[in-house]
């Protein structure tokens, strides 16, 4: 066989050409990689600790402080008895809820029933108005289905009204029968309320407390190509609408993305907290939706200057407060003017 002519070696193209596609891969994965590992999600991962050991704690301090609260200990006392009276009669209180579904089965057939009947009678009413005004059919036997469907709707409206005064009375046994720890349970709710926050809290921020179920869910959120969908960890931002920013000669909202790091920045818990979790002074007076300037409405850079757009610290243009934290900024972030 000839020897092909070529300009080049085949064996030394398909090696350069594998080489070239390992190198594009591994550009494409630091691509990635680097996208997807921002400075503002560590900040958002160190809050997210702190929160889950304040709510934890404020947790904690609330357990402790009903245990010890009388008139829980009474409410808790009163719900037990109560569950216990409705045990010992449990046999009476099956026999009530099972003429409660009979009556109930019976309701929702005799509406069913009105709703075929009705959806008839419509039928009817065309097909009568059909007759009468363009004569296709006879009229008088049109005239008659129609009124018989009348008379049976009205019929059935009054076994509807019967079966549900019947079920409204049977609901008001049945009630009186659990009155006693139906409101038991609610007093022991309106003293548990705040713990009932602090755990539904704990549950969306605590990987520990967490169902299995949840916990996938708050993993996979976040992995890379899958976190523009709603992951945790997320740029925030306000768009102030009054005011524009000149951005390639547009004029656009301004848009402040401060809080994605200041994220306890209007929360008055957080005032003994490190930067940049700490709360703003005078809360009162400048961030919370009741004060004069709230950060809804001003955002942070109108005030404070940076630029709102950017989401890490060189990028946000923080300027130092004094000397001495100039030098630790140039020295942690490199920071320059």
């Amino acid at each position: 066989m000839a020897k092909q002519e070529r300009y080049y070696d085949i064996l030394k193209l398909n090696k350069l050409f594998g080489l070239s596609s390992i190198v594009f891969l591994l550009l494409l994965i630091w691509t990635f990689a680097d996208d997807y590992d921002r400075s503002w999600k560590d900040y958002q991962r160190e809050f997210r600790k702190l929160e889950t050991e304040m709510i934890s704690g404020f947790y904690e301090d609330e357990k402790v402080s009903l245990e010890v609260q009388e008139d829980y200990q009474e409410a808790l006392a009163a719900l037990k008895n109560s569950e216990r009276e409705l045990v010992e009669k449990e046999g009476d209180y099956k026999v009530l809820q099972k003429q409660l579904q009979e009556i109930e089965a019976v309701y929702y057939k005799t509406e069913q029933n009105l709703s075929f009947v009705k959806a008839k009678m419509d039928a009817a009413k065309y097909e009568y108005e059909e007759a009468l005004g363009r004569g296709h059919g006879d009229v008088e036997l049109a005239k008659v289905v129609l009124d018989q469907l009348d008379i049976d709707v009205h019929q059935i409206k009054l076994e509807l009204e019967e079966v549900e005064r019947q079920l409204g009375k049977q609901k008001k046994i049945n009630q009186l029968f659990t009155k006693n720890m139906d409101e038991s349970r609610k007093k022991v709710s309106e003293l548990n309320r705040q713990l009932n926050l602090y755990t539904r809290k704990l549950k969306k921020i605590d990987p520990a407390s967490m169902s299995i179920g949840n916990k996938a869910a708050d993993l996979v959120r976040d992995l890379p190509a899958l976190d523009f969908l709603n992951p945790y960890y997320k740029v925030e931002q306000i768009v102030i609408k009054d005011i524009t920013d000149d951005i390639v000669f547009m004029q656009v909202p301004k848009v402040d993305r401060c809080v994605t790091c200041h994220l306890g920045i209007d929360r008055a818990e957080f005032e003994d907290y490190p930067q940049p979790f700490r709360t703003h002074p005078n809360l009162e007076l400048y961030l919370s939706s009741g004060s004069s300037h709230p950060i809804n409405d001003f955002g942070c850079t109108g005030c404070h200057g940076g630029r709102g757009r950017g989401t890490d610290f060189i990028t946000a243009a923080h300027t130092p407060a004094t000397e001495r934290q100039e030098e630790e900024w140039i020295e942690k972030y490199s920071w320059q003017e």
